[in-house]
């Protein structure tokens, strides 16, 4: 390995320890401001027929009597919402147009109305005193669905302004409604997050007097029959994933899930990032160390340009405190996949999308282990330890296993699959030393070092190892994992950073941190090198067409 190599590894290093320990000074991945609402040209400057133009007045009174008179104020929107939808009946091409886009502000501005007024239209339907008589209105939605009224906060997207370093392409879907963020509660399924952030879109139609507004998942209902057309669901897609990140500062999370792994061990969960859908195919999105399901933000946001992988696919995220040996942590996602196909069992088989260290935890999910991992990895079998049977759980768990039967591809980014020489140096280790593994497995290492048979020329830790000691090239759990078949039918794919960007032979190569040598795996169906460094790799545009192009010419279920 050469100097210049070295250099790159000590730089990154300390690069990476700055920047998660200080938690400053770096761009924020996602922001949200604040902004009024893009007023419809066709509110600004009159036009339209004579259904746009009492529509365009009715607005401009609702407005001045928002915050005087609330339910007065709703029944103006909702008399422009009407005269928007009556208007769009009667027209078509540009003028359509021009229409919808009214139509799309009157409902976002009636919802907004609506929940000022502190009334609740979806317990029953709700008496307003009209401009021409009385008008009623309620509110639907799908208990069980991206929007519990009552429960869960709507938040026009109409009204954000995105920013950051992860949201560089604002993911829009142009159609009828108005998109929201219902922002709330997990729902009761033991895969739902703490805190959702679901995409949805208000429709409003009426008949007489009676208005509807129906509150929508866009990725599940793509169409609906409006002003006697079919027509396809607007929807913000990226408006759900910056608000998420920047209401809780998810991406504080993954350096403190490191170090203090025994104060994190309940933030281990698989996890939906929009509502189960029973006909789509799980993409199973796995960071790496030090790191949250945020760094997958670009990802998601650029794969939810694609209507084909809206429509087959549904992304999940697996949540873990790094800090923890990868076998360990592969033993967690294996369980909760399990459990997942036990519950759902015609979902269709999982796809794992792993970066870094996460790419590790997928490569075990898809190995036979038999008995030759365990014993590569202790020296003899696990039965000739004396172990509870707690402990020896533990072990079996992680040492011993078959190739999920429920995933049918894997996608290594940037992937150590021999380790990274920065585990086994000195900012390796006093990284390693910081952190702190739970009592269970930290009572459970000198019993396991005190049976261990070890070779002669080996060096021990003396200690249970973390996920940095297991990713030393050294590493047992490592150099054993090349002994261990992946399963034929399930298929992997490798993408590889390289940081020299050709200066170098690529056998040579590097992203910064993983060595080519490392990442590269010869049994992938394909492989893909971009420039990038290591951490940027995961979010790079060639990385994300690649995994587009294996989800939807590699990978059909």
């Amino acid at each position: 390995m050469g100097t210049n190599y070295k250099r790159q590894i000590t730089g990154s290093l300390v690069a990476i320890l700055v920047a998660t320990l200080s938690l400053g000074g770096c761009a924020p991945m996602a922001t949200v401001d604040t902004v009024s609402p893009l007023v419809p040209i066709t509110l600004v400057a009159n036009q339209g027929n004579d259904e746009l133009k009492n529509a365009r007045l009715h607005l401009k009174s609702a407005d001045q009597l928002l915050d005087s008179n609330a339910s007065a104020s709703m029944a103006e929107y909702e008399a422009a919402t009407m005269l928007s939808l009556e208007a769009l009946t009667d027209l078509s091409g540009a003028k359509a147009s021009e229409a919808v886009e009214l139509y799309n502000y009157s409902v976002a501005r009636l919802v907004e109305a609506i929940i000022a007024s502190g009334q609740k239209p979806w317990e029953h339907e709700i008496r307003l005193a009209g401009p021409d008589g009385p008008l009623w209105l309620k509110l639907d939605a799908n208990t069980e669905g991206a929007y519990i009224p009552g429960t869960d906060r709507l938040l026009a997207a109409d009204r954000m302004e995105i920013g950051g370093t992860h949201f560089t392409n604002r993911v829009r879907i142009d159609g009828v409604g108005a998109p929201f963020v219902s922002a709330g509660p997990g729902r009761k399924e033991p895969w739902s997050p703490d805190t959702h952030y679901y995409g949805v879109t208000a429709e409003f139609t009426f008949s007489d007097s009676h208005g509807t507004i129906e509150i929508l998942d866009p990725i599940e209902t793509t169409r609906i029959n409006l002003a006697g057309e079919s027509r396809p669901v607007a929807a913000d897609l990226s408006a759900p994933l910056a608000f998420g990140i920047a209401e809780t500062r998810v991406d504080t999370l993954g350096i403190r899930r490191l170090l203090s792994t025994d104060r994190f061990m309940s933030a281990a969960k698989l996890m939906m990032v929009g509502p189960y859908r029973a006909n789509r195919t799980p993409v199973i999105l796995i960071h790496g160390l030090g790191d949250a399901p945020v760094t997958f933000t670009a990802l998601a946001n650029g794969l939810n340009t694609s209507p084909e992988i809206r429509e087959k696919y549904q992304f999940w995220v697996f949540q873990y405190p790094s800090g923890l040996p990868f076998p360990y942590s592969a033993s967690l996602l294996r369980h909760a996949i399990d459990e997942v196909y036990q519950k759902y069992p015609q979902t269709p088989k999982a796809i794992l999308i792993g970066h870094s260290m996460g790419g590790l935890v997928a490569d075990l999910i898809v190995r036979d282990s038999g008995t030759q991992y365990v014993r590569d990895v202790l020296g003899k079998p696990l039965d000739q330890f004396r172990l509870t049977p707690d402990q020896v759980k533990i072990m079996q768990d992680a040492l011993v296993f078959e190739a999920s039967p429920h995933v049918s591809g894997a996608v290594f980014i940037a992937t150590p699959h021999r380790g990274a020489e920065m585990a086994s140096g000195p900012l390796g280790r006093f990284g390693a030393s910081l952190v702190r593994l739970p009592g269970n497995l930290i009572m459970l290492g000198p019993k396991v070092l005190s049976q261990l048979q070890a070779n002669e020329e080996e060096e021990l830790i003396n200690r249970f190892p973390n996920s940095i000691d297991t990713l030393r090239p050294e590493a047992r759990v490592i150099t054993a994992m090349d002994h261990l078949p992946i399963k034929s039918s399930i298929a992997c794919y490798s993408i590889i950073g390289d940081e020299d960007s050709g200066e170098v032979p690529l056998a040579e190569s590097s992203d910064g941190i993983v060595p080519y040598s490392s990442s590269h795996l010869p049994s992938a169906r394909s492989e893909l090198v971009v420039p990038y460094g290591h951490s940027y790799v995961q979010s790079s545009p060639e990385c994300i067409a690649e995994i587009e192009r294996i989800l939807l010419t590699s990978l059909r279920n």
